[in-house]
């Protein structure tokens, strides 16, 4: 029986795929295709003349040249012109920001030992076969929930198609149709679950036309392997919005380009709350850019991960969701929450897109409420009062009762304190340095769906019609 790995392990085993693994892969994928093929293929032969033949340095460079247009895609457009051979100083928030998300210390829950169980993980690399429809080309991605493997169909030829048009016509290259992400989750029930509820979620979504397919990721199809995995096969997209971040060392996006963004995670969002659903985790590593292309100029963005998600009316109000620095101030105070909540998140994520660093970099519930009334101010009497008839809310023992403003002194160490002292409004944080087209508008958007008191923010209609109506223009 195959040795359980960890997560480390399982990452470089199937990122970096050995000579003997790939040949495999394609060895099968071409007799997959031979089977599949009505026309004849004696153009196969001029293959190996090919930039793109069936060897794995080839392979290699396709894989490389892919990353470097990605990062060249982003440098020009995306990101926002700065100074980016100065070293950051390692006593700065960025610095220690970038620490922390390299570390994994920005989010809810970090993967433990105990999470990446050596059984419960999808075992399978390149060239295995799912349900002897899906053949396994390569590992997207790894995560708590499990694994996200490229695949295509076997009814439907190799991974490699032939070229139609051009100099290397009837040559062969990469698939660009009939490939898929199959997300595999653990086997064990927590993950089954989520699946389940992500599927659900996806089948309401995408049979709506629009933004129902537009803006999500579409579901083809699930199945459950014999080992016991929930099985996603969802629609391809390119990389995360943190990953575009991590990969230009946390530049700030340009307007332009959050403006875009902005407008389109707003609609995606109205489109859930108008099913009455809440998503409960948006975040930059939850909304992907919608194609792997090399047109710079192509922002368009999809949201993933509805394992969390809930129908509004049906939610236990009560429980904690979203990841920690985007957690809205009411889930903290345990108020209750309801689609706000949605929208106070996608306002986190907006701004670190601007500020390419984390707006509420806080490592507990007590720190996190002093920089939100750092940033934005003193949090609504009716809303402290709530929390403090609410016995079971710590976050209510951090403000005063009589004057309502949080007690730092009295419930924060000395070095919170100081990190809280030295932060900025808001204000003072957007538009800081050179002033740019748009930075007047991204405030008034960010102060909109920042609002303390959940009754007085926006909408996602209305947010997204706040984003659009951003002027960038130079």
């Amino acid at each position: 029986m195959t040795s359980a790995l960890s997560a480390a392990t399982i990452r470089k085993q199937y990122q970096v795929q050995t000579r003997e693994a790939l040949e495999e892969a394609l060895a099968v994928g071409r007799e997959d295709r031979e089977k599949a093929e009505t026309t004849d293929d004696d153009s196969s032969d001029d293959s190996l003349d090919s930039p793109s033949c069936d060897d794995d340095s080839s392979s290699d460079k396709e894989t490389d040249n892919e990353k470097r247009g990605m990062s060249e895609k982003f440098e020009n457009i995306i990101i926002r012109a700065s100074a980016k051979d100065q070293a950051p100083d390692p006593r700065s928030d960025k610095f220690k920001h970038q620490l922390d998300k390299a570390s994994g210390n920005h989010r809810k829950a970090s993967p433990s030992a105990s999470d990446f169980d050596e059984s419960d993980f999808f075992q399978g690399g390149a060239g295995a076969l799912l349900v002897n429809k899906y053949r396994v080309v390569s590992e997207l991605g790894v995560g708590t929930f499990g694994r996200v493997m490229k695949c295509y169909r076997t009814d439907t030829g190799s991974w490699k198609e032939k070229v139609g048009l051009g100099k290397y016509r009837g040559k062969l290259r990469q698939k660009t149709s009939g490939v898929f992400a199959v997300k595999i989750m653990r086997n064990q029930p927590k993950y089954r679950r989520d699946a389940q509820i992500e599927a659900k979620m996806l089948r309401v979504i995408n049979s709506e036309e629009g933004k129902g397919t537009n803006l999500f990721p579409d579901l083809y199809d699930e199945f459950d392997l014999p080992e016991g995995h929930k099985c996603l096969v969802l629609e391809r997209l390119g990389m995360s919005l943190y990953d575009v971040m991590k990969k230009n060392d946390h530049e700030p996006f340009s307007n332009s380009s959050i403006r875009d963004v902005a407008a389109q995670v707003f609609d995606a969002l109205d489109h859930m709350h108008s099913l009455g659903m809440v998503h409960t985790d948006i975040k930059p590593e939850n909304i992907l850019l919608a194609e792997n292309n090399d047109d710079a100029r192509d922002t368009r963005v999809k949201i993933i991960d509805l394992g969390s998600a809930d129908y509004e009316k049906d939610a236990n109000k009560d429980n904690i969701c979203n990841t920690r620095q985007y957690r809205a101030p009411e889930i903290i105070l345990s108020i209750g929450w309801s689609y706000p909540s949605d929208i106070w998140a996608a306002g986190c994520t907006i701004a670190e897109l601007y500020l390419g660093e984390l707006l509420f970099p806080a490592k507990n519930d007590v720190e996190h409420l002093a920089l939100m009334e750092k940033s934005l101010g003193l949090f609504p009497q009716r809303m402290l009062l709530t929390a403090i008839a609410n016995k079971g809310s710590d976050g209510a023992k951090c403000f005063d009762p009589v004057i309502g403003t949080h007690r730092m002194k009295d419930v924060l160490e000395v070095d919170s304190i100081a990190f809280v002292d030295k932060r900025k409004t808001l204000r003072d944080q957007v538009a800081q340095g050179t002033r740019q087209q748009g930075d007047e508008g991204i405030y008034y958007l960010l102060r909109s769906v920042l609002s303390i008191d959940p009754m007085q923010r926006i909408s996602a209609q209305e947010g997204s019609k706040l984003a659009m109506d951003i002027d960038c223009r130079q």
